[in-house]
Parts: C-alpha cells; sequence; structure tokens
C-alpha cells in the first residue's frame, strides 16, 4: 500500500478481499503471491539498508522506424499488451506463465492453454476458482455440430464479454482490470464504435451522401491512442465524380462553421476538427519534424479552392478570423488549423471525421499506405533504478538491448474478442494475367512440380481466355482486354 500506483486503495478493502479469497479460493494457499515476494524483498532492504529497486517498461524511439506504426502511446491510463510476436503479428504458441508452490522455492511452469490461468492471474474476477478456456471445452448439445463440438477461444471469451440483461457480470465492473482481462484474453467504446462505423458506411454507400459509390476499401486501427478509428476510401461513379472547385466546397469545408448560425456544429469542429495549434507555436508536439509540422499545419490562407494542383487539392481558407476564430492555450486559432471535413457527417457523428479528395495516384497511394501499414508496434527496454537515495529516479542510461514487440491496446483486444472486422472492401481485386508465350506462373507444393505441370488449369490464364473469346464471339472484338470483366466472366 506504500507504492504510489497504490494511493487511491482502501486498506480495509484490500484486507476484505485478501481474506475471502484465501478462504474461498482453491489457488490463495497453494501458490505464494506476489504480494508475498514484495514484502520479503522490502524486508531485505530494510535488513540491508538499500532501497527497493524501480523496474520500468520504457517505450523507446528510432526515427528510423516508421512512426504510424511504432509511435509511443498517447494516453497514460491504457492497459495493453507488448509481446514479441511472429511475422503475422500473433502471439508466440509457446507463452507460458510462472507460479511459486508456497511449500517450495522452485517455479512451476503453466502453458497458456491451461483451464487454470484465468482464475489465478484473474482471482478477483474469479474467486471460487472458475475454469479459464481450455482446448478441450466442448459445447452443449444445443449448439454442437458433427463438424465441430469445441468451444474455441474466440467463442468462449466473447461469450465471456456480451451483456445480457439481468445477468450481472463482474467483468464490467473491473475497471482497469477489465481491460488487463481484454489484452491477457473497454468494451463498450467498441460497440458503440463498431455500430457508428456500420451507419456510416450506409450513409455513404447504400444513401449515396456524395454520389454512387463503386468500389471502396476500409481498415481499422487502434494506433495507441484508446480509441479506433477507420481509414476508408470511395471511388464514385463517372457521373457524381467530384471535378471542379464547387464541388469540393459543396461537400468538403475547411472552415470554421458560423458560430451563431450554426453552434453546435462551430463546437463540434473546434473540439474535433482542430490541428494544434503546433508549429513553431507548440515546437514540442508529437507531429513536429525537424521543427516544422509534418501535417504542414497551419495552412496558408486561400479565398477559393484550387483543384488544379498536383497532388491534394487546396482548400479554401479565407481570412475571416475575426468572426469565426478562437484561442486555445493563449494561443489564435482561425481557419489555417481546420482539418478538412464533411458539415453532414460532423454534425450527426459528433466525431472527428476528416474528409479530403483523392483524385490523383499520389493522394490514393497516400491513404493506400495507411490501410496496409500492419499492426502497431514498439520498441521496448526494461530500466532498473539503481539509486538508492532518490526512490522515483529512474536511471536513463543506454540500454544495451530492446525488444522489437507488437502493440495491443484493450480496445483493440476487444474487438477481436467480438470478432468485428479490421477491413473491408466491396469487390475482390484480380490480376489480369500478361506473359509472354508458354510463360505462365505455375504454384505448386514441394516436390510436386511435374505434378503441377500436368493439371490442365496451367494453361488456361485469364490472357488465353480473352485469345478463346474473340475467336468464339466477335462481340468481344469490340471491347479491350481490361475492359473485359466488365461484360464477361473469366
Amino acid at each position: 500500500m506504500t507504492e504510489p500506483a497504490n494511493a487511491r486503495c482502501l486498506r480495509d478493502n484490500m484486507i476484505t478481499i485478501n481474506a475471502v479469497l484465501n478462504y474461498v479460493s482453491p489457488y490463495a494457499n497453494c501458490f505464494r503471491k506476489l504480494r508475498d515476494i514484495y514484502d520479503k524483498e522490502l524486508s531485505n532492504t530494510r535488513i540491508t539498508g538499500s532501497s527497493m529497486k524501480k523496474i520500468s517498461l520504457i517505450f523507446t524511439r528510432n526515427l528510423h522506424d516508421d512512426q504510424r506504426v511504432y509511435n509511443a502511446p498517447r494516453t497514460a491510463n491504457d492497459i495493453a499488451i507488448v509481446y514479441v510476436a511472429d511475422r503475422d503479428g500473433n502471439i508466440p504458441a509457446e507463452l507460458d506463465f510462472s507460479v511459486q508452490p508456497s511449500n517450495s522455492n522452485t517455479l512451476k511452469r503453466i502453458n497458456m492453454l491451461s483451464k487454470h490461468l484465468d482464475p489465478m492471474i484473474f482471482p478477483v474476477f474469479s474467486p471460487n476458482g472458475d475454469f479459464g478456456w481450455t482446448t478441450d471445452l466442448s459445447h452443449n448439445m444445443n449448439h454442437a455440430t458433427k463438424i465441430r463440438n469445441k468451444v474455441t477461444v474466440l467463442e468462449f471469451y466473447s461469450n465471456k464479454i456480451a451483456i445480457r440483461r439481468k445477468h450481472f457480470n463482474p467483468l464490467f465492473y473491473g475497471g482497469n482490470l477489465f481491460r488487463q482481462y481484454l489484452v491477457y484474453a473497454p468494451d463498450l467504446v467498441t460497440r458503440v464504435f463498431h455500430l457508428k462505423f456500420k451507419e456510416f458506411l450506409d450513409d455513404i454507400v447504400k444513401k449515396n451522401i456524395f454520389g454512387e459509390i463503386l468500389p471502396y476499401v476500409y481498415v481499422i486501427e487502434h494506433q495507441k491512442r484508446g480509441l479506433p478509428h477507420a481509414h476508408c476510401l470511395f471511388t464514385l461513379s463517372d457521373e457524381d465524380k467530384i471535378k471542379t472547385a464547387d464541388d469540393v466546397d459543396n461537400i468538403i469545408s475547411a472552415e470554421l462553421p458560423d458560430r451563431n448560425a450554426q453552434s453546435e456544429l462551430y463546437n463540434i469542429i473546434i473540439t474535433q476538427n482542430i490541428h494544434g495549434p503546433y508549429g513553431r507555436l507548440n515546437p514540442k508536439s508529437i507531429c513536429m519534424v525537424d521543427g516544422s509540422c509534418s501535417k504542414k499545419f497551419p495552412k496558408a490562407f486561400c479565398n477559393e479552392t484550387d483543384v488544379s494542383t498536383d497532388g491534394y487539392p487546396i482548400y479554401r481558407r479565407r481570412n475571416n478570423s475575426n468572426e469565426t476564430h478562437f484561442t486555445r492555450n493563449k494561443i489564435q486559432v482561425d481557419n489555417r488549423f481546420v482539418v478538412p471535413c464533411n458539415s453532414f457527417l460532423s454534425l450527426k457523428y459528433n466525431a472527428g471525421i476528416n474528409v479530403e479528395l483523392c483524385s490523383t495516384v499520389k493522394a490514393i497511394k497516400y491513404i493506400n499506405n495507411y490501410i496496409t501499414k500492419g499492426y502497431d508496434c514498439a520498441r521496448i527496454g526494461v530500466q532498473v533504478n539503481a539509486n538508492d537515495n532518490l526512490e522515483k529516479v529512474v536511471d536513463y542510461d543506454e540500454i544495451k538491448q530492446y525488444l522489437n514487440c507488437r502493440y495491443m491496446s484493450s480496445q483493440e483486444a476487444a474487438w477481436h474478442l467480438q470478432d468485428f472486422p479490421i477491413h473491408g472492401q466491396s469487390h475482390n481485386v484480380v490480376m489480369l494475367s500478361i506473359r509472354l508465350k508458354d510463360g505462365q506462373s505455375i504454384f505448386s507444393e514441394e516436390n510436386q512440380a511435374e505434378n503441377a505441370l500436368l493439371r490442365e488449369s496451367v494453361a488456361c490464364t485469364t490472357l488465353t481466355a480473352d485469345f478463346d473469346l474473340n475467336l468464339s464471339d466477335s462481340s468481344a472484338h469490340q471491347y479491350l482486354y481490361q475492359d473485359i470483366p466488365n461484360h464477361y466472366v473469366f
């Protein structure tokens, strides 16, 4: 209770919880608690006259890393798990946990698939020692099938965090402990975001608020900010494409609304769609690179939207600061700091929704870099305080070795446990074959190359199918190779 992190804990409550667990838990008296080890270490320091060592897990920064992936967490109270992953970001299959029997000084390893793991790590949630998930857990007869009758880990934990009417679930009242439970195994945030995002897609794809949508693609990410967010790319039909400056102004705004006529929208924009103020006005901001804002804020004033530039358009940002500006951190904020948005979406969802025109290869390549950038990572090091006099001082000497880890927040864990999609697209993309004669690609299992050559499907590709089509159907002569999928099916 002497640790600063425990300052808000009530001692009497902790004593009561400990007494209850000692009485009802089958594990409490069989294994040594971390508290016992802490008390022993504290006693040793008093005898030797030294101080307790402070061990810190720190995030390091390497300027050569992709900062969209390796950026530091921005929420101080988030709960996350970091682990050395395989190439696909999966948790290592041989991730074991150690416990110490109360009558022994040696450690005993518990496999991560053990049913004893949950009640031992989270005794407050399972005071009676209720088992967690295990590989031999079966469905009841009503849900079992001939193909599969075992409960998967996803099914087990999504069932544990399900909301049920008139059913008390202690997990939802566990605070940070619940968030830790999720990353081993906050929930409301992900549910609400999922529902809002589905409605958001319906507004754009089905209700066509921007016009008819042809293909689209999106990805959901969390990026150590404590909240999920999405990157989306929508392609409009030729009839509805944004072509002129007036078209841009009808959909996208980079200006503060009228605070009197649109007070609700004004308050949303100044809280959700203002970048900074950063740059020279705030040199310590995370977006600062080499002394300037990496997002190029504040932008220059511009009386009219310009869509003729190479790359992104220059949005209208009129110098009417006397009418719409406000002050943040003693700095005047005006249209130069507004992140482009759509008034309808901002007003409906009361969220920071950045809407941009992507009409060039450069812009589309930029957004696709976000869509395909992969999972969040962190470079982790451990530092030990060796200063006996200053307990709160961490020794920041150079660390010789870091771990390159995957970073998963509790919100991302909850998203996966509820089986929500992490990406989506309207169309499957298939590359049309272009090759020389008898130069098609052949794929085979190891030591099966000869059998692969004998398959009839090897000789047939989209290119040869196009040749055959033109031989058998003269109406196909009017179409180019890349247009054939619009009129025929391979």
